[in-house]
């Protein structure tokens, strides 16, 4: 029982931020950017960082903890966005930007669906650099002109997954950490490294 503990302590925050985002998306609180909506809402981006941290300090990465990672992030990242919705904030645009993007993503997991029997695909430093610039932008709302924060939020959520698209389709087996599109062989033999050191 204590090794399960120790092989899913990761896998239990992204549950938490995956649980605490659906609260968010299907409740009345995720409609406005309140002081309880923003405490919540930190507290469950913050499970993101804990479960990385967790998952490389105890040597426990893995493709569930990736794939509940990638949901949870996915779950969290579209709570702003709902309220946004929710007082018409966002521009036309915007919307048909999101919807290009999100279709990137989509084809990034159906490639990974093809190669791995796996809708996961695997983290990265830009990957991360989006989850700051989505995890910061309800707090920046009110000091930024909101187009600057689409651009900027927008662009990064975009470039991330255009690089997460090309990583999938080069991989050939999946990992659950690629630095850049530049390292994908160096990043599949040091997992493979890992597994055999884990044995």
């Amino acid at each position: 029982m204590k090794e399960f503990i120790r092989k899913n302590c990761a896998n239990f925050f992204s549950v938490i931020r995956i649980i605490g985002a659906l609260y968010l998306l299907l409740t009345d609180v995720g409609n406005e950017f309140t002081p309880k909506f923003l405490i919540l809402y930190a507290i469950f981006c913050s499970t993101d960082a804990i479960d990385g941290f967790l998952a490389r300090r105890l040597n426990i990465s893995s493709v569930l903890g990736v794939t509940l990672d990638t949901i949870g992030d996915g779950l969290i990242g579209f709570t702003p966005v709902k309220v946004l919705v929710v007082q018409k904030l966002i521009p036309n645009w915007f919307l048909i930007f999101l919807g290009v993007t999100v279709a990137v993503y989509v084809a990034a997991a159906l490639v990974s669906q093809v190669k791995f029997k796996s809708f996961t695909f695997p983290h990265s430093y830009l990957g991360k650099l989006n989850g700051v610039c989505v995890a910061s932008s309800p707090f920046l709302f009110h000091l930024v002109d909101i187009n600057v924060l689409f651009i900027i939020v927008g662009g990064v959520f975009f470039i991330t997954g255009v690089e997460t698209l090309i990583v999938v389709a080069k991989l050939k087996k999946l990992v659950p950490f690629v630095p850049s599109v530049f390292h994908t062989e160096q990043a599949v033999a040091k997992f493979e490294a890992q597994e055999a050191a884990k044995k």
